[in-house]
């Protein structure tokens, strides 16, 4: 059962339970219609998305949560505030121990840094156990932001996610890292930790500044993952193409999206007819379908700059 209960002292939530539905929605229909819905705001995308993958989460109770927290922020900032003093004031919130946190602040977490399980990477897990990783604490900072009324994108690395920030007071441009106190880093500094050729820049699959249906899309990732433990092909097939919809040069959905038809083709055609001779007529119309479509997302992935650990330097790699 979920249990989560407001830490900051001007708001107590009442713990409260729900069963486990007993069928999920399609992923790809709800992601659908979640990026057809222009009014709704990036914290409640975040939170549909998460109750997907989590049925058993109190959506309502982590929004009610993350508002709090908005307005405890902009209490800290004061009245008036410019747009980065309230970003300042939302790092101390989360961040810096005191009683505007009863002294116990959020943190990564150094056991389960990648969140082995898509629900470890929704915000109500990282809420309860005050423990995130490289999704749940962006989009955290992103949607309690969202509810103070201060504009924050998110942008993308290699297997990790940044907050921009731009004031706009000076147009000063900030990435910053909220796995380790939400404070700026630089270009140079975020390419050596987490490598990423020329061209993966240049192209947009990396850093680029995501429009808001880029941004849901990355937050759709989350549901990837999930379909992969289920060992779901087909709807990772569909979801992954939804998300490369929206964003073309989405590494994840294009990893995703070849990997999902390497393995129907696996199982449902080069297991079941070892001779190609003996496919019938309609297989071998999925099979071709299915074949380019990972082709396909290969050749993109090397063409827009995508290489794997340890291949950074290499301009003629390839995808098998």
């Amino acid at each position: 059962m979920t249990r989560l209960l407001l830490v900051f002292p001007i708001l107590f939530l009442n713990i409260i339970t729900f069963a486990r539905a007993d069928e999920r929605p399609d992923y790809s229909d709800a992601l659908n219609a979640l990026l057809a819905d222009k009014s709704i705001s990036l914290t409640d995308a975040k939170l549909a998305i998460d109750a997907l993958v989590d049925p058993d989460m109190n959506r309502e109770e982590v929004k009610h949560y993350i508002s709090g927290m908005a307005v405890h922020a902009n209490l800290l900032a004061g009245p008036g505030a410019s747009a980065a003093e309230r970003v300042l004031a939302l790092k101390k919130l989360i961040y810096k121990p005191g009683p505007w946190n009863r002294q116990n602040p959020f943190g990564y977490d150094f056991d389960n840094p990648q969140g082995r399980l898509a629900k470890n990477k929704t915000l109500e897990s990282y809420i309860s156990s005050r423990k995130g990783n490289c999704v749940s604490m962006p989009l955290l900072f992103l949607a309690v932001a969202d509810e103070m009324g201060v504009k924050l994108n998110i942008t993308t690395a290699p297997q990790h996610m940044f907050i921009q920030f731009e004031n706009p007071d000076t147009g000063e441009v900030q990435h910053l890292e909220t796995t380790s106190g939400a404070d700026p880093q630089r270009l140079v500094w975020q390419r050596k930790v987490l490598p990423m050729t020329d061209r993966a820049i240049e192209s947009g699959m990396y850093m680029k500044r995501l429009t808001r249906n880029e941004m849901i899309a990355v937050m759709a990732e989350t549901l990837l993952q999930d379909l992969q433990a289920r060992d779901d092909q087909p709807e990772r097939f569909e979801v992954a193409d939804i998300i490369l919809r929206e964003f073309p040069q989405n590494d994840v959905g294009l990893l995703h999206k070849m990997l999902s038809t390497r393995l129907m083709i696996q199982r449902e055609i080069v297991s079941k007819y070892p001779d190609p001779a003996s496919i019938p007529e309609n297989m071998q119309a999925q099979f071709d379908l299915w074949a380019r479509a990972s082709y396909e997302a290969g050749q993109s992935l090397v063409q827009l700059g995508w290489r794997p650990k340890g291949q950074i330097d290499n301009e003629n790699f390839t995808l098998e």
